[in-house]
């Protein structure tokens, strides 16, 4: 099996903050660690916990520069259950916005869940991922190093 290409968000630093939500379809609970790390220093810039259920979007407002965030890679874990014994199908979301606007993705961030445990029975489905901050005007540096 391949190995999955990396996600890129393409971000732009004077849209200002950069806003990520959670959303988790009805019926299911999500709950995950998240943290941006520099991949040049291996530097933790920041690290967060974020939950969400009941449909609704859970919303978190990165601290983190956007200029500072070029190259930088946000990885999470994010267990997820559902309430419904007899639901083990639906979907999560992990998006950006700057400016109430949705960025920019090369790939999205939506995953179908398949084969979701109830919650009653104190198991989680685990859903790894991790995807590259660029800051578009920087995209040139990236696509054509300079020698």
């Amino acid at each position: 099996m391949s190995k999955p290409s990396p996600k890129y968000c393409f971000i732009d630093p004077l849209k200002g903050q950069l806003i990520m939500t959670l959303t988790v379809e009805e019926e299911f609970i999500a709950g995950g660690d998240f943290k941006i790390v520099n991949t040049e220093s291996n530097e933790i810039l920041e690290e967060w916990k974020l939950t969400a259920d009941f449909g609704r979007p859970t919303i978190y407002k990165i601290q983190t520069d956007a200029d500072e965030l070029h190259k930088a890679k946000l990885i999470w874990n994010v267990l997820i259950c559902t309430r419904n014994a007899n639901r083990f199908e639906g979907k999560l979301g992990i998006k950006f916005f700057q400016k109430r606007k949705p960025c920019k993705m090369s790939s999205p961030s939506s995953y179908i869940l398949l084969n979701v445990p109830p919650c009653a029975l104190q198991s989680t489905e685990n859903l790894a991922g991790s995807l590259f901050f660029i800051v578009k005007e920087k995209l040139e540096e990236i696509i054509q190093p300079q020698n």
